[in-house]
């Protein structure tokens, strides 16, 4: 059954988990507004309406070329294709402008299915996506929940969980040892949602009793808007200000390969998301995933959908939003504990190899795509 992906921007830096899927689903078309690291992500069968002529605003010429190309690949496809938005207020975008025949389904990540839901006007957008579309497709029970009491019909949503390819996951079971560096992982755009500051508390406690430990923190922010800059200059004021500031190492965006092999060197992922006040909070974060699969050990929060992930002692740890010294708590726990650090990580490893595998996560939405027709 063809099926086309639609995206606003093909493709950010942290999004590399849609590249596997459709790298797994054999190369599906995706249309996108706009384009960027396409060196990293190179892909044949893609569309970009990235404006170009001159004489007309950039923002109108690219929609009006992003859904006449829309329209015109669903028109021409013979039988009706599922198209596939990716995030929900795109998906309701799409709904309006998309006039052929087609089943349209609509995947929710993170903010489209919280800060997005706490506005009257997206809740009322959202249950007329539900009866213009055929699926909702969401990353956990938590997710669904919040949907079904907006009124979206049980039946129109689905779980799907988001996928690794584990053949670039080697499990690399790395043990703290009272005779190395302990490695502790940050690894997340510097949002306000990503709990950053409780991770770096937790550390400098834990600092205070081990000074044979390192925080490493890969990200940054996603742009210069004042409200980033804000917000990363409060993480360095943070770090400036905390006893371990020398063991703390800031490495911006890294690559995709370069992030693995830092989770492979790494004893501990930190990962304490939070509830920002404008209600805005994660779904299922990729850097936990990963970091499961590979076999280092996440400490989060109880958390939206993180919890679907991770089943608290047993295939990691979690502890209430912002509570650092809890986190603290475990990471001085877990450091001396190497067979229950053991004992956790193997059990991760096998729950990304059962639900979050992106060979059998692409035939499972392949399978929804079927149940369409």
């Amino acid at each position: 059954m063809k099926n086309i992906h639609l995206l606003y921007s093909y493709l950010a830096k942290t999004q590399n988990w849609l590249y596997e899927l459709f790298k797994e689903m054999v190369n599906p078309l995706v249309i996108s507004e706009y384009t960027k690291n396409l060196q990293e992500f190179p892909y044949t069968n893609l569309i970009g309406c990235d404006s170009k002529l001159s004489g007309i605003p950039g923002k109108i010429e690219t929609k009006l070329k992003y859904y006449y190309r829309v329209n015109r690949e669903i028109s021409s496809s013979g039988n009706i294709p599922v198209v596939h938005s990716h995030f929900g207020h795109k998906g309701y975008k799409d709904s309006k402008f998309i006039f052929c025949d087609c089943r349209h389904v609509v995947s929710f990540y993170g903010y489209d299915a919280s800060m997005l839901l706490g506005k009257d006007k997206w809740r009322r957008r959202y249950r007329k996506l539900s009866k213009k579309s055929d699926k909702f497709l969401v990353l956990g029970k938590n997710m669904k929940e919040k949907f079904v009491n907006i009124g979206i019909p049980e039946d129109k949503i689905k779980i799907f969980h988001l996928g690794v390819d584990l053949n670039k996951l080697e499990y690399n079971l790395k043990i703290p040892s009272k005779d190395e560096r302990t490695v502790f992982l940050i690894a997340s755009s510097f949002n306000k949602k990503k709990g950053i500051p409780t991770a770096i508390k937790a550390f400098n406690k834990f600092y205070q009793n081990n000074r044979n430990c390192e925080l490493r923190i890969i990200g940054d922010i996603p742009n210069r808007s004042k409200a980033y800059v804000k917000y990363k200059n409060r993480i360095l004021d943070l770090i400036n200000k905390t006893e371990a500031k020398k063991n703390i190492k800031l490495m911006g965006y890294v690559s995709y390969e370069e992030l693995i092999e830092n989770m492979m060197n790494a004893h501990f992922l930190l990962h304490p998301s939070v509830t920002e006040k404008n209600g805005n909070q994660e779904g299922t974060p990729m850097a936990i995933i990963n970091s499961m699969g590979i076999g280092t050990l996440v400490l989060s929060t109880f958390h939206s959908d993180i919890p679907e992930i991770i089943k608290h002692k047993e295939e990691g740890l979690l502890v209430e939003e912002r509570d650092y010294e809890s986190l603290a708590g475990f990471m001085q726990k877990y450091s001396n504990d190497a067979d229950k650090y053991k004992s956790i990580v193997k059990n991760a490893r096998k729950k990304i190899e059962k639900e979050f595998n992106v060979k059998k996560q692409s035939k499972k939405l392949m399978e929804i795509y079927k149940s369409l027709e």
